[in-house]
């Protein structure tokens, strides 16, 4: 639909409704602006377009069909003629030299009047030829966050209430709820690709949102401008290992590279990768009857049915201190190491 005078006075006299003494006010005054230089659309109209005009004149609601974010869509509504601003209803009813003035007064989007000066650069614009383009804003250019940003902005709990999910800073921890333990912190791949970032991170601003379905294996996260989706995907067996007895006590190294396997007496370490045993740790007199790796994966913590439990060191199998035992005697049922790996708790 092409703009005209009438369909705009109509229009907006209709809806917008100045007032009488408004109109009486007469024509804004206009800067005499003189230079060879072109008038920049998008550096020097734009801008004051978009704070008194594109609310009402945009490419979702374009009242009287008149876009303004563009030199294009502005021709496209005869709202100008190029080459000639007082015959331009674009600059007519700026100017307030004609009915209805705009923006009107009184309205809901607070629009000012134009400036004179803004009123002269409307007015060399369209007389120049209405000319210009409107490009994409400049690439964002990221750093990263500081390390001192620990406040958790957002959190998301399983239906089941297995599984909870923190966003600090612009990472993602996730957290199994009974045992109050960190599982991981979620991280993006693309991320990694620039050196900016390292594992762990999963968006490059804040993670403002986040939410599971309802069968809590898919978490949505919500950042700058973007929203992720991150699957729980179901575990697969990737390698059998035989062996000579029960796997009743296990344990796994953080590092991935050496599982621990209680034999009566003796531990096997074998290479979970390979399923090559490693080495074998004899030292209890009693049945072993709970393993744990160190944080690091250099050590291993071994507890027997007689109360004592050993250290190794996984590099050459040796004992790190010598046999410890309980105050009173009793068979270990679990052992553990603390974070940081300077205590053990039995």
């Amino acid at each position: 639909m092409k703009l005209t005078k009438l369909t705009l006075a109509i229009f907006s006299a209709g809806l917008l409704a100045p007032s009488a003494d408004a109109a009486k006010k007469g024509p804004l005054p206009v800067a005499d602006i003189k230079r060879a230089k072109p008038v920049d659309f998008q550096g020097e109209i734009l801008p004051f377009l978009r704070a008194n005009c594109l609310a009402c004149h945009n490419r979702t609601k374009a009242k009287a069909d008149l876009i303004l974010e563009t030199p294009q869509t502005i021709l496209e509504a005869d709202a100008v003629v190029p080459g000639k601003p007082e015959d331009s209803i674009l600059f007519q009813l700026s100017a307030h030299m004609d009915d209805p003035p705009m923006p009107p007064p009184e309205n809901k989007a607070s629009a000012k009047n134009l400036t004179p000066q803004q009123l002269g650069l409307l007015k060399l614009w369209i007389a120049q030829g209405a000319k210009g383009t409107v490009t994409a804003s400049r690439t964002v250019e990221w750093a990263p966050l500081p390390d001192g940003l620990k406040a958790i902005y957002s959190v998301a709990v399983t239906p089941d209430g297995q599984y909870a999910a923190a966003g600090r800073a612009n990472q993602i921890f996730l957290y199994h709820v009974p045992s109050k333990k960190l599982i991981t912190r979620l991280t993006d791949p693309a991320l990694l690709k620039d050196a900016l970032y390292k594992n762990g991170v999963s968006h490059r601003d804040f993670v403002h949102s986040l939410t599971f379905n309802q069968t809590g294996d898919l978490l949505a996260s919500g950042g700058y401008r973007e929203v992720k989706l991150w699957r729980r995907q179901p575990m697969k067996a990737q390698r059998s290992i035989a062996l000579n007895t029960d796997a009743a006590i296990i344990a796994l190294a953080a590092d991935g590279q050496t599982l621990a396997v209680a034999e009566a007496n003796n531990i096997r370490l074998i290479n979970p990768n390979t399923g090559a045993a490693i080495k074998t740790l004899a030292g209890h007199k009693m049945p072993v009857s709970y393993v744990a790796f160190s944080p690091d994966s250099k050590q291993l913590l071994s507890g027997a049915a007689d109360g004592t439990f050993h250290i190794w060191t996984i590099a050459d199998g040796k004992f790190v201190a010598p046999k410890l035992e309980l105050e009173k005697p009793s068979k270990i049922t679990a052992v553990t190491w603390t974070t940081g790996g300077k205590l053990i708790i039995t």
